[in-house]
């Protein structure tokens, strides 16, 4: 977000009048001067020329006084949006023009955009064709040294970021039949491409017999991130090594996945596991949720990627809300938050969920209590809540 400064610059020295004159510009030729004596001015006009600069002075120290006291005020409203950008994000200038105050320090530490638009994204969605290829063994899309683990170019241009981790379980008489979930890990809209970190979650998936590609991605503005998600998905379904495909994200890995999910347009994608998702870049712009959401305090600064990535704009935030998308054509999705999480509002999820259901959705959410935003990603989530979920919808 842009932030409006007041203009320092020094005033130019003053000009002796007796010295120059400005000859009023015309159409070709703008702040023409002559020296003075080229035509002599009456005693009369002297005088009043007298008058009018005594007048000049007046009304120069009358304005000076009148920016000192704005620049003083805004100077001290912009200490405090210093402040609050250690924590909040401060205020901010969205590329609508439409000016938003700084929340005040106890308040929800985004800024708000404006009113959600009606238009479609701007950029279409990746689209893939089926294919009449026969399913072949996933374990043969890794090298045969490593047949269960490796990583994979999704887009075929050696970038990291571009990138993505597949386990497969052993092969075995069912390895032609694998279903596969695609994870994408939080960032906060920063991107991510260290997939050598953990195994979590995708050796839980392996474990329980099903694929698993752990997803890097990358770009620093909407709709990069986005479009990664989307041809990540597309390139495990062109491999033909996968009979279902399903996504599951965590916070702002979780937009990504909705994203897929729900705007994708991707038949293949059968399900979803969407959890502590930030479906609202901007959390001052999450609506209340009664009970669930009526003491949450944002505490943790998540906030430095949301406004690079939304490059502050109201549209671009609106889009990345899959309740704008779902219908009654997506796919069955899980939903999980946790109610002590102080980085993302447990409310992002119980208004995505409530729009799945309204749309006819078979969608399931589980609140967790006490759970924050990172601990609610354990063992006993994905096995206990998720794999079986993901399976029932999958097989």
């Amino acid at each position: 977000p842009q932030t409006m400064q007041e203009d320092g610059s020094d005033a130019a020295a003053p000009v002796r009048a007796e010295a120059i004159e400005v000859v009023p510009a015309d159409d070709d030729a703008k702040g023409t001067k002559r020296a003075a004596g080229d035509a002599e001015p009456s005693l009369q006009h002297r005088r009043w020329s007298r008058r009018a600069g005594a007048l000049c002075v007046v009304v120069a120290v009358v304005i000076a006084v009148v920016v000192a006291a704005v620049v003083a005020t805004r100077g001290g409203s912009n200490n405090n949006n210093n402040d609050n950008d250690n924590d909040s994000g401060g205020g901010a200038v969205l590329d609508d023009d439409t000016a938003v105050p700084s929340p005040a320090p106890t308040s929800a530490p985004r800024t708000t955009p404006t009113a959600a638009p009606t238009a479609a994204p701007s950029h279409p969605p990746t689209t893939v064709a089926p294919s009449a290829a026969p399913l072949v063994d996933a374990s043969s899309l890794c090298p045969a040294e490593s047949p269960t683990e490796c990583l994979l170019d999704y887009v075929g241009d050696d970038e990291p970021r571009h990138q993505l981790k597949l386990y497969v379980p052993p092969p075995n008489a069912n390895s032609t039949t694998l279903s596969i979930v695609a994870f994408f890990g939080a960032s906060g809209f920063r991107g991510r491409s260290n997939l050598d970190r953990t195994t979590f979650p995708c050796a839980n998936f392996r474990a329980a017999g099903l694929a698993c590609a752990d997803v890097a991605y990358g770009g620093t503005t909407w709709p990069e991130q986005h479009d990664d998600a989307l041809a990540a998905v597309a390139f495990l379904a062109s491999t033909r090594a996968f009979r279902a495909i399903a996504v599951y994200g965590h916070s702002s890995g979780a937009n990504l996945a909705s994203y897929v999910w729900s705007a994708g347009g991707l038949d293949f994608v059968k399900a979803a596991a969407l959890v502590a998702g930030q479906y609202h870049p901007y959390p001052a712009q999450t609506p209340a949720c009664g009970d669930l959401g009526a003491t949450w305090v944002k505490t943790a600064d998540n906030s430095a990627g949301e406004p690079t990535y939304t490059m502050g704009n109201a549209t671009i935030a609106a889009w990345m809300n899959p309740a704008r998308y779902v219908d009654a054509g997506d796919a069955p999705a899980y939903f999980a938050h946790g109610t002590a999480d102080v980085t993302v509002s447990v409310c992002n999820t119980y208004h995505v969920h409530a729009a799945a259901l309204d749309a006819g959705i078979d969608a399931t959410v589980d609140f967790v209590d006490a759970a924050g935003h990172v601990d609610i990603q354990s063992d006993a989530l994905v096995d206990d809540a998720i794999i079986p979920f993901l399976r029932a919808r999958l097989d």
